[in-house]
């Protein structure tokens, strides 16, 4: 072994023992961990306290306010070089004189109960609410990929809507926020499968959000912060197919918790993928979101091919925009649906709209 080889594996060595050492004390010390960011409510917990409640609702077929609400289920391909199938949950919502149908995709953690309340948003649509893998019912032996074979799913969950007798001809429009919007971006981009879509907080890579949740993490002992060592060989770590299952413990510290979710990290990269996208979209995020930069979403927004409008609130905090003015939030995604429909896009410029 050369001296510059042996230098560089005696550096290795040493990082390696570091970034052990570090897993070690945040496994017996969790709380040295922090993040430098504000005390944002979380909206992802508020919704999964609310969906625990509507579990029981949903066992058999109902009718409300005119609307029939019915659990159906569709099959999917387990993976993208695979014919292997896995079977996921849904909840559909059939209303008369419905003006399309909106296909509504969860985030990482929730499933299709928690996020149910949505269907509230589009009171002129039928919609389709369904649990992505390793989500919801029926995951035992499935993994999450944040968004990449979660594009499977949707794929999935249009061909049923297609194949529905009341929902075939109508026009179908996707809903997704965090990982679901990302999944509708990956499923768009493989097969032209929507009208238009409703983006809210996607990522334009999960590098790109693992590296923001490394930058504001610290170690905080005594009252005293410091850096976190060796981001670049941790976040390197966390992609590597070999070492992932040991890092993920690590991921906690920043709001990954995999514990409860069987995830494998893919270096996803939907900037790429909206390239492939040429249908309206509307894109919204939180200007105060702590996961995900508004310069990744703008990035997004500048290459999708379509008519196209983004709106920034002034949400709290990560996919906090419908609790912060759910108002308004009704009025800007159906006022968007409603002018796809009657296509004065078409004479219309794309434009960003900011709350201030």
């Amino acid at each position: 072994m050369s001296r510059g080889n042996g230098e560089m594996f005696l550096r290795t060595v040493k990082w390696l023992r570091i970034i052990i050492t570090t897993l070690l004390v945040f496994n017996a010390f969790q709380s040295i961990f922090i993040r430098v960011s504000g005390n944002n409510p979380d909206p992802m917990a508020i919704i999964r306290r609310e969906g625990g409640i509507l579990k029981n609702l949903y066992k058999k077929k109902q009718r409300v306010s005119g609307a029939v609400t019915e659990k159906v289920s569709f099959f999917t391909k387990k993976s993208i070089n695979s014919e292997e199938k896995i079977k996921r949950h849904g909840i559909l919502t059939l209303r008369p004189n419905a003006k399309g149908t909106v296909l509504i995709c969860h985030g990482y953690t929730c499933n299709k109960f928690d996020i149910t309340f949505l269907r509230t948003m589009f009171t002129n649509y039928n919609c389709l609410i369904f649990d992505f893998r390793a989500h919801g019912e029926e995951n035992e032996n499935q993994l999450c990929t944040l968004g990449k074979d979660e594009a499977l799913d949707v794929i999935g969950a249009v061909e049923f809507v297609k194949n529905h007798s009341k929902l075939k001809f109508q026009k179908l429009f996707g809903y997704g926020f965090s990982m679901g919007a990302v999944s509708l971006i990956e499923a768009q981009a493989q097969k032209k499968l929507f009208d238009a879509l409703i983006l809210d907080c996607p990522f334009d890579s999960l590098e790109t959000v693992i590296s923001k949740e490394l930058n504001d993490l610290r170690i905080s002992v005594l009252g005293y912060h410091f850096n976190l060592p060796g981001k670049s060989i941790i976040k390197s770590l966390i992609f590597n197919f070999y070492t992932q299952p040991f890092i993920k413990t690590f991921t906690r510290a920043f709001g990954i918790d995999t514990s409860n979710i069987n995830t494998r990290f893919e270096l996803i990269k939907p900037l790429e993928s909206i390239k492939k996208i040429s249908i309206p979209c509307l894109f919204i995020h939180c200007k105060n979101d702590e996961k995900i930069p508004l310069k990744s979403v703008k990035k997004l927004f500048d290459k999708a091919k379509g008519f196209k409008n983004m709106w920034i609130t002034n949400g709290r905090g990560h996919c906090d925009s419908f609790f912060f003015n759910p108002e308004k939030y009704k009025k800007v995604t159906n006022r968007f649906l409603q002018n796809v429909i009657t296509k004065p896009f078409f004479r219309s410029k794309s434009q960003i709209i900011e709350d201030f």
